[in-house]
C-alpha cells in the first residue's frame, strides 16, 4: 500500500533507461519529480543523464517549454505537478491536444475527497474540466500495477497528450483482481458479478477500493 504518486516512480527506471532521451521534472518548490537518482541529473548535459530541468513554481511556463521540446521529436518530455495547480498551466495543455503532441503530465495529489493537505489542493473540478479537453487521456490509477501499465502505455503514444493524476493517500493494491494492465485500455473489469448483474459500479483512481467494498456488501 502506498500513494499513487510514488508507485509513479516504480514505472519509469525500468522505462526510461530503455527510452534514448527522456526529460522531466516537477514545477513545485521542494517536490520531486521521483525520478530515480540513477537517472535524475541537476544539470543539462549533453549526456543520456542530463534529463532533469528545474522549472520552479512556473506550470504555465513548464506546459509551454514540454510543447516545444515535443515538437522537436527527439525527446519524449513529462512534467509534474499538484493537480490543483494544473489549471496555470491549462492553455499549454490544451495546445498539446490541438497539436497531437505525445506530451505526458504527472499530476499529484489527486483526490475528491479533501486529502491531507486541505480543501486547498482538492482537485474537485479539475477532473471533469480536463477530461471534457478532445484528445487528452486523463487516466487515475487505482495502485502500483495499473501506474506502471500506464507508463509502459504512454511511452508508446506517438500522437496525443496524457494526463497521469496519482493520489497523495496511501491506496491498497489491486494485485489478484484482475488484469491491471487493460488499464492502459481505459477501461476493464476488476471483479465481475457471480449471477444476475443488477447495479454496474464504476470508479477509478483512489476510489476503486471504496467501489470495490461497495460491491462486496451489497452482494451481501
Amino acid at each position: 500500500m502506498g500513494p499513487a504518486r510514488v508507485f509513479g516512480q516504480l514505472g519509469r527506471p525500468g522505462a526510461l533507461p530503455g527510452v534514448p532521451v527522456g526529460l522531466g521534472r516537477h514545477s513545485a518548490r521542494g517536490m520531486t519529480s521521483f525520478l530515480p537518482r540513477s537517472i535524475a541529473q541537476t544539470t543539462w548535459e549533453s549526456g543520456p543523464l542530463g534529463r532533469s530541468l528545474h522549472f520552479g513554481v512556473r506550470e504555465h511556463a513548464m506546459g509551454a517549454v514540454l510543447n516545444g521540446i515535443a515538437l522537436g521529436g527527439l525527446t519524449r518530455p513529462f512534467g509534474a505537478t499538484f493537480f490543483v495547480f494544473a489549471d496555470y498551466m491549462r492553455p499549454a495543455v490544451r495546445l498539446a491536444a490541438l497539436m497531437r503532441l505525445p506530451v505526458l503530465y504527472v499530476w499529484t495529489h489527486d483526490s475528491v475527497a479533501a486529502g491531507e493537505d486541505g480543501p486547498t489542493h482538492q482537485p474537485v473540478e479539475h477532473l471533469w474540466s480536463y477530461r471534457a479537453i478532445p484528445r487528452l487521456a486523463v487516466v487515475r490509477p487505482a495502485d502500483v500495477a495499473e501506474t506502471v501499465a500506464i507508463w509502459r502505455r504512454s511511452l508508446v503514444e506517438r500522437s496525443n497528450p496524457i494526463a497521469l493524476c496519482l493520489s497523495r493517500q496511501a491506496v491498497p493494491s489491486l494485485a489478484g483482481l484482475g488484469d491491471t494492465t487493460d488499464a492502459a485500455r481505459g477501461a476493464y473489469v476488476l471483479r465481475d458479478a457471480s449471477g444476475t448483474v443488477d447495479v454496474l459500479i464504476i470508479a477509478t483512481g483512489s476510489e476503486v477500493h471504496l467501489a470495490l467494498e461497495a460491491q462486496g456488501r451489497l452482494a451481501d
